[in-house]
């Protein structure tokens, strides 16, 4: 961070991952957030600048954060909440919860190197569309117990967690629920959907740059860093032998014909982690059931932070034509 004044901030240019659109900023006892850039120049750029808590001053570091929106769903959002436990084959899992006056719930997953505040971005328009919210956590993950393995498994068992928060919605009083999944967190809600006797339950489902083929989303990384194909196919080979990854299992393509609820998928068409292919792919087995929104210039799960107004319509859209 370079300089601050009044509404304004001047920062190292992020990484393209983080161009364009609204970030947070992080550091040891704070949080602001950066809104899109001003005036890019060069290794610099000007953004509009809000502090949320804490004090930041020239020459401090920060961490770009994608999530944008700090903490809680009060402290974030101005949301009331209340923190629910639910239960999973591992132990007692903690989420959020949301009240709204309708009866149908919306369920958040958040990815891999994610955490509960992914969902903070749509909550007010999911709660102006009268949806309740649970916003969960699963194995693996920040209190939560460790997966038998020790490993994330990229839906193959997380999909258990999802069904105890969807079990916990229903006794609450639910009569319809809607999945939102963001990238790992894809990847649970379709197993959730192959596998849980209570994917008949779901009326619609939300994605936000879906690992749908985990396969793939490895060989994006591994292009990505110019790794020779045969090396990969190598480290592959290795990871199998000793991890026991079950590629074919974690492929969650080859089942599509058994989805069922209309599905709105979000991607940035510049994401270098998991490739937008395998969303289009899903749009081109299922035109059916799925619309795909592309979002130009986003990477991996900022499609909102790019183009938060588009985003947010196409959430609202969507729910508002949801049977439910």
């Amino acid at each position: 961070m370079v300089s601050i004044g009044g509404d304004t901030i001047t920062l190292d240019a992020p990484d393209d991952d983080l161009r364009p659109g609204i970030l947070g900023l992080e550091w040891p006892g704070g949080y602001a957030r950066a809104d899109g850039a001003l005036a890019p120049d060069g290794d610099f750029e000007v953004r509009g600048y809000r502090l949320v808590i804490g004090e930041l001053s020239a020459g401090d570091t920060v961490r770009f954060d994608k999530q944008a929106f700090f903490d809680d769903p009060l402290a974030a959002r101005g949301v009331p909440f209340t923190e629910v436990t639910y239960e999973s084959p591992l132990g007692p899992l903690v989420a959020w919860h949301v009240a709204a006056p309708g009866d149908t719930w919306m369920i958040y997953v958040h990815g891999k190197a994610s955490d509960r505040g992914a969902g903070l971005r749509i909550l007010p328009t999911v709660r102006d569309a009268g949806i309740q919210s649970l916003i969960i956590s699963y194995r693996n993950h920040e209190s939560s117990p460790d997966d038998p393995t020790g490993r994330y498994q990229y839906g193959l068992t997380e999909w258990r967690d999802l069904e105890g928060a969807v079990r916990f919605a229903l006794g609450n009083g639910a009569e319809s629920i809607v999945l939102a999944g963001w990238s790992m967190g894809g990847g649970i809600v379709a197993s959730f959907m192959y596998e849980s006797a209570l994917a008949g339950e779901v009326d619609a489902i939300i994605l936000d740059s879906p690992v749908f083929d985990f396969e793939e989303a490895v060989n994006l990384g591994a292009e990505q860093r110019s790794l020779p194909g045969i090396l990969t196919t190598a480290a592959k080979w290795v990871a199998d032998r000793r991890f026991g990854i079950d590629w074919a299992g974690m492929d969650y393509l080859e089942r599509a014909d058994e989805l069922r609820p209309p599905i709105l998928i979000i991607h940035g068409d510049e994401d270098e982690t998991v490739p937008i292919s395998t969303s289009q792919k899903l749009a081109d087995i299922r035109p059916d059931i799925v619309t795909l929104l592309r979002v130009p210039g986003a990477s991996h799960t900022s499609s909102w932070n790019a183009a938060p107004d588009l985003y947010e319509q196409a959430v609202a859209d969507f729910l508002a034509n949801v049977d439910r």
